[in-house]
C-alpha cells in the first residue's frame, strides 16, 4: 500500500503541474521520446508486487520467465511497395466468428476491439506501466479535484482516416451516443464516470439536447468535463473515464439515417469504420477476416508493412498453421503447450506476458427491472439488477459455496494450463488491482469434503434414490450449466458437472450439451429477463482501472450474475466516494471486497493466465513490453504491442518449421 500513496502522490503533482491551455495550438513543454526498435533482446527485469515500477503477482512472476520480452530480428526490412510478400498476417484462435462490430462505443467482443485497435480508435490520453494517466498522448489531462473537472488538452493535430482533423468535439459526440436513451451498447457505466456527467442524467432522460457538463473552447482543441458527484482516486488510472472519440462527421450521419437503435448495423459501424490509427479497413469477409492497409498519414509514422491480413480460425488449429508458415503472429493457447512441446518448432517463438482478460465463473440469481421513470413515464434512471423471485437454491449462498468449493480449478491449470495458470484466490485481477490484492489470501480452494459439509450444515441432507440432494422443503432441484465450447471448457465442464454428482447436486447441459456462441450471449449476456441458466462462465478483457463498478455496479449491463445486496453496494460506493482519496480508506476497501465475493460467492474468478502470442521469426519489431512512449496504441491479443506500425517483415513469406 506504501507503493500506491507514492503513486497517487506523484500522479497528483503531475497533474497539478499541468497549466491550464485554452487549446489555442500545442500544449507546452511536450518532449518527444524515440519509438521502441527492434533487435536487442536483453532480458526484461520484472518485479514482484509492492517492489518496483512493475507490480506483479509472484506466482505470475514465475510463470512468466520461460518467455521472452521482444524479438531479437535485426535483418533488414522489406521495404514498402513489395506488395503481397509485405502483409503482416495475424492469425486469431477463437470458437466463435467475427461479429464485425468495431465502433468504439458498441463493441462488446474481444476480436471486434482487437481490430478496432489496430485501426486506431483509443484514448486519447497515454498511460505508463501501473496503468496511471500520463501526459504523452494526443491530449494531456489535468484534474481539478476542487472544481470536480477533468481538463483535456489537445496537444498534436491528429486526422481521421479520410484526412478530416479529429478534435475533442469528437469526444463529446462519443459522449452524446453513450448517454442518448435509445443508446443500445454497453458504455453507460458507473466505471467510466459517465452518469456522473453534468447534465448527463436530464440528456440520457430526453429532457435536454446538450450535455451542460461538456465545455468546449472556441477551436474545439479544450474541454473541461463537470462531474455532479466527487471524483473517485481511480479517476487517476486509465480506462476510468471514457476517452475515446467518435467521428461526428463520419457516424452522425448514420444515425440520421437509422437512428440509435439501428447504428449498430450500420455498415459505417462495421466494414467502413473510421480510426486514426496505423491501419485502414478496407475489406471485411464477414465473420472470418479483415484487411487493412497502412495509413501513411498516421500521426507517428507510416507503417513498414503493405497491411495486415486478420484471419480467424479454431483454437486448436492455430499450432499447425503456425508450423506451416501460415501466419505471422497469433495468439496462442496454453492449451497448445504440449503440442508445441512435442514439436519443437524452430520457425517461431512464443511470447507471454500476464494477461489482461479474464474468465468468471457466473451464479446467475436475477435480471434488470424496468429503468427508474417519473410522473409522466420520462426515464431518469437506468435499469437495475432485480433478485429473481422464484426461490431457486442459486440463491442460497450455501449452495453457491459448495459449488464454487468443488470447481477443480488446480487441476484445469495443470493440465490445460501447463502451469502457466494460477488458481485465482481473489476476485481482484492482479493486471489492474494488483496494489490492492492480499497475496496471503487463499480464496475459495477445491475441497469436496468441504463442500459436503457446507451443504449438510446448510439443511440439505435428503436425497432421492440417485443420490442428488432435494431442496430444504423436499424437492427435487437441479441447476442447468450454460457454456460455449472451447479447449478449456471441454474438460472444464465435464469435470465440474462429475464432481457436483459427487457432492449430490444435479447439473444438466443447457439443452443437453455446448452452445452456439450466438445463443450463449443471447441467452445470458443480451437479455434483461431471469436467464434458465444458473452456471456459466464467461471471458473478459480487463480495463485499467482496478474500479469493479463496470462489472458488478447494479445498473452494469456486464453484471452478469445480476446480483446486488445492500452491503455489495454500499461496498462499491466506498471505492467510488471521495474518502477513497484517504489511502487506508481504500486498501480496507478493496479488502472488505475480496472477503465478500469469498463469504457470498455470486460468481468465482477462474485463474489467473499469461497471454501467450506465437510470432514468426520473419516479424521485427514485436514487443509485449509496456512502454509508455506517446506512442499510445493499447495492447491487444494480436500483438500488444505498443508501436504496431513499427512491425516487420524480414523475409518474402512466414518462415515453415
Amino acid at each position: 500500500m506504501k507503493k500506491l500513496v507514492i503513486l497517487l502522490l506523484v500522479v497528483m503533482a503531475v497533474f497539478a503541474a499541468c497549466g491550464n491551455n485554452d487549446g489555442d495550438g500545442y500544449g507546452e513543454g511536450r518532449q518527444e521520446t524515440p519509438p521502441p526498435t527492434g533487435g536487442g533482446g536483453e532480458p526484461v527485469e520484472f518485479v514482484e508486487a509492492g517492489d518496483g515500477d512493475s507490480p506483479m503477482h509472484p506466482a505470475l512472476l514465475e510463470a512468466l520467465r520461460a518467455f521472452p520480452a521482444y524479438t531479437t530480428n535485426d535483418a533488414p526490412v522489406l521495404p514498402r511497395g513489395s506488395g503481397t510478400d509485405n502483409i503482416l498476417r495475424i492469425g486469431v484462435g477463437t470458437s466463435s466468428t467475427l461479429i464485425g462490430l468495431f465502433l468504439g462505443t458498441h463493441n462488446a467482443d474481444a476480436n471486434d476491439a482487437s481490430i478496432n485497435e489496430l485501426a486506431g480508435s483509443y484514448s486519447l490520453v497515454s498511460w505508463d506501466a501501473n496503468n496511471l494517466w500520463t501526459q504523452n498522448g494526443i491530449a494531456t489531462l489535468e484534474l481539478d479535484r476542487e472544481a470536480n473537472v477533468i481538463i483535456l488538452n489537445m496537444q498534436e493535430y491528429v486526422y481521421w482516416h479520410d484526412g478530416v482533423p479529429l478534435t475533442l468535439d469528437d469526444l463529446v459526440f462519443a459522449y452524446e451516443i453513450i448517454g442518448h436513451p435509445e443508446y443500445t451498447g454497453q458504455r453507460f457505466s458507473p466505471e467510466l464516470q459517465v452518469p456522473n456527467v453534468r447534465g448527463m442524467a436530464e440528456y440520457h432522460a430526453g429532457q435536454a439536447d446538450y450535455i451542460s457538463g461538456l465545455v468546449l473552447s472556441n477551436n474545439n482543441r479544450t474541454l473541461r468535463i463537470y462531474y455532479v458527484d466527487p471524483l473517485p482516486p481511480s479517476t487517476l488510472f486509465a480506462g476510468s473515464v471514457w476517452l475515446q472519440p467518435i467521428p461526428r462527421h463520419w457516424i452522425e450521419p448514420a444515425i440520421a439515417e437509422v437512428g440509435h437503435y439501428g447504428l449498430q448495423g450500420h455498415i459505417r459501424a462495421r466494414d467502413q469504420i473510421l480510426g486514426f490509427g496505423p491501419f485502414i479497413i478496407e475489406t471485411v469477409v464477414a465473420g472470418e477476416s479483415v484487411f487493412m492497409i497502412p495509413n501513411d498519414n498516421y500521426r507517428q509514422g507510416a507503417p513498414l508493412v503493405d497491411g495486415v491480413l486478420v484471419e480467424l480460425l479454431p483454437f486448436e488449429m492455430v499450432p499447425s498453421a503456425m508450423r506451416a508458415g501460415d501466419f505471422d503472429i497469433a495468439a496462442y493457447q496454453t492449451a497448445n503447450l504440449s503440442e508445441f512441446y512435442l514439436h519443437n518448432p524452430t520457425n517461431y517463438s512464443l511470447f507471454g506476458w500476464p494477461a489482461g482478460a479474464t474468465t468468471i465463473i457466473n451464479f446467475r440469481m436475477g435480471g434488470f427491472g424496468e429503468p427508474e421513470t417519473d410522473d409522466d413515464g420520462n426515464v431518469i434512471g437506468a435499469a437495475r439488477v432485480q433478485a429473481r423471485d422464484d426461490d431457486h437454491p442459486i440463491m442460497n449462498v450455501a449452495i453457491r459455496r459448495a459449488l464454487a468449493h468443488s470447481i477443480d480449478r488446480e487441476t484445469i491449470a495443470h493440465t490445460v494450463g501447463h502451469d502457466m495458470w494460477i488458481p485465482a484466490p481473489s476476485i481482484l485481477h492482479p493486471f489492474n488491482a494488483s496494489p490492492f490484492i492480499d497475496i496471503n489470501r487463499q480464496g475459495i480452494v477445491f475441497d469436496l469434503e468441504l463442500s459436503n459439509r457446507i451443504l449438510d450444515e446448510a439443511g440439505f441432507t435428503q436425497r432421492d434414490a440417485e443420490g442428488y440432494r432435494l431442496d430444504l422443503d423436499g424437492n427435487h432441484m437441479y441447476f442447468v450449466y450454460g457454456q460455449q465450447s472451447n479447449p478449456t471448457h471441454d474438460q472444464l465442464v465435464p469435470l465440474n458437472i462429475q464432481n457436483w454428482r459427487e457432492i449430490g447436486l444435479r447439473v444438466e447441459m443447457f439443452e443437453g450439451g455446448f452452445m452456439d456462441w450466438g445463443l450463449f450471449l443471447d441467452t445470458v449476456a443480451f437479455t434483461d429477463e431471469v436467464s434458465p441458466i444458473h452456471i456459466f462462465a464467461m471471458g473478459w478483457a480487463l480495463g485499467m482501472n482496478p474500479d469493479p463498478a463496470s462489472l458488478w455496479a447494479d445498473t452494469a449491463q456486464f453484471n452478469m450474475s445480476r446480483y446486488s445486496s445492500p452491503g455489495f453496494a454500499q461496498i462499491l460506493y466506498d471505492i467510488q466516494s471521495a474518502n477513497a482519496w484517504d489511502a487506508a480508506f481504500l486498501a480496507d476497501a478493496y479488502d472488505r471486497w475480496e472477503q465478500y465475493f469469498y463469504e457470498n460467492v455470486p460468481a468465482l474468478q477462474f485463474t489467473w493466465n499469461l497471454d501467450l502470442v506465437a510470432v514468426n521469426n520473419r516479424v521485427t519489431n514485436f514487443s509485449r513490453v509496456r512502454v509508455d512512449n506517446g506512442y499510445n496504441e493499447p495492447g491487444n491479443m494480436t500483438t500488444d504491442s505498443w508501436a504496431n506500425h513499427l512491425i516487420g517483415l524480414t523475409a518474402r513469406s512466414p518462415y515453415a518449421n
